[in-house]
C-alpha cells in the first residue's frame, strides 16, 4: 500500500459517520499495521481521580469503573460497556478531569499484580521513537527493539508504519472527540480489541502535553491490579504547564474484609500505601509522583 493510498483511506476514516463505518475503512489499515504491544509490569503505580462532595467515595468499587447500566460513551469505550480510565502521574490524572481550585477529589493509585503483567497496546510510539529516539512509556527503546524493527522493513513498508501510526495518534488525541460520541478512538480500540489477549490500551493524554492514559478492560483489572493508594485532596491551585498544587484531607490506610476504605490521618510527609508485597514493603515504593 503506498502513501496515496493510505491518504485515501485516512479521508474515509475522518469522514465517516459511524462507529461500523470507521472500523470498515480502518480494517485494511490494521491489516498492514506492526500493532505495538507492550507488557506492564508491577513496579508502576496508576493513577485514577474522581471529583467528591464533601465525603470520598466509600468503596473501591467506586473509585474505578462504572456498572455497564452507568457506563457513558468514553474515549475508548461504548456506551454500557465500562472501561478503566488511569494516568501515569497524579497530576495527568487531574487534568483529565478538569480539576479547579477549590476541588474535592479522590484518587486511587493502582498497581499489577506480582507475577500477573497486563499486555497493552501502544498508539503513536513507532512515530514518537522515530523522531525522539525513546517510547514515552518508558524513557527507552529498550535493546533498540523498535528501530531496528523499523530498520528491518524495507524503506517504503517502515515509512508506511510510521505514517499510520502517527494517523492513528492524532485520531485518538483529538480535542473534540465527543462532539461525534468519539467515533475515531472507539474504532481504533474496536480494532486493537480483535486481539483477545489484550487488556488495554495506552495512549497520549489530550490535556496534558506530556501526560500518558491507560485504558483497560474490567476483566484485567479485576484479575490483575490490586489497590495500592487511595487519597481525599483538596485542590489549591492550579498552575500553568500542568502544574496543580493540593492537600491531603484524609487517607485511607487499608480496605477492609467488604471493599469500604478504612480512613486515616494524613501522614506529614510520606505518602500511606497498603496491599504491598514484602519487598515492595522493605524497599519502597517507586512513585514518580514524589520529588
Amino acid at each position: 500500500m503506498s502513501l496515496d493510498e493510505c491518504d485515501k483511506i485516512f479521508t474515509r476514516v475522518r469522514e465517516a459517520r459511524s462507529l461500523s463505518e470507521a472500523c470498515h475503512a480502518l480494517e485494511r489499515l490494521f491489516d498492514l499495521y506492526s500493532l505495538l504491544n507492550i507488557e506492564l509490569l508491577s513496579k508502576d503505580v496508576y493513577w485514577r481521580a474522581r471529583n467528591t462532595e464533601k465525603d470520598p467515595w466509600p468503596c473501591i468499587k467506586n473509585m474505578l469503573y462504572p456498572p455497564p447500566e452507568n457506563a457513558e460513551l468514553g474515549r475508548l469505550n461504548d456506551k454500557n460497556v465500562p472501561c478503566l480510565y488511569a494516568a501515569t502521574r497524579i497530576e495527568t490524572a487531574l487534568q483529565e478531569i478538569n480539576a479547579k481550585e477549590g476541588d474535592l477529589i479522590q484518587l486511587v493509585g493502582l498497581k499489577v499484580k506480582p507475577e500477573a503483567g497486563i499486555r497493552v497496546a501502544v498508539i503513536g510510539e513507532f512515530f514518537h521513537v522515530y523522531k525522539k529516539g525513546y517510547l514515552r512509556l518508558i524513557g527507552v527503546d529498550p535493546g533498540g527493539t523498535i528501530g531496528r524493527l523499523l530498520n528491518s522493513k524495507s524503506p517504503r513498508e517502515g515509512m508506511r508504519i510510521l505514517y499510520v501510526d502517527a494517523f492513528l495518534s492524532g485520531l485518538l488525541a483529538e480535542a473534540n472527540a465527543d462532539e461525534n460520541e468519539y467515533i475515531h478512538s472507539r474504532s481504533i480500540a474496536s480494532m486493537i480489541y480483535r486481539e483477545p489477549e489484550t487488556d488495554g490500551i495506552m495512549f497520549p493524554s489530550v490535556r496534558d502535553e506530556l501526560g500518558m492514559n491507560l485504558a483497560l478492560r474490567p476483566i484485567a483489572v479485576n484479575s490483575k491490579m490490586r489497590t495500592v493508594c487511595c487519597i481525599h485532596v483538596k485542590v489549591t491551585r492550579v498552575r500553568e504547564f500542568g502544574f496543580i498544587e493540593y492537600d491531603v484531607i484524609s487517607e485511607v490506610e487499608n480496605i477492609l474484609s467488604d471493599d469500604s476504605f478504612s480512613w486515616a490521618t494524613p501522614r506529614s510527609s510520606i505518602r500511606r500505601y497498603f496491599n504491598l508485597t514484602k519487598e515492595e514493603s522493605e524497599t519502597g515504593v517507586r512513585d514518580s509522583n514524589i520529588l
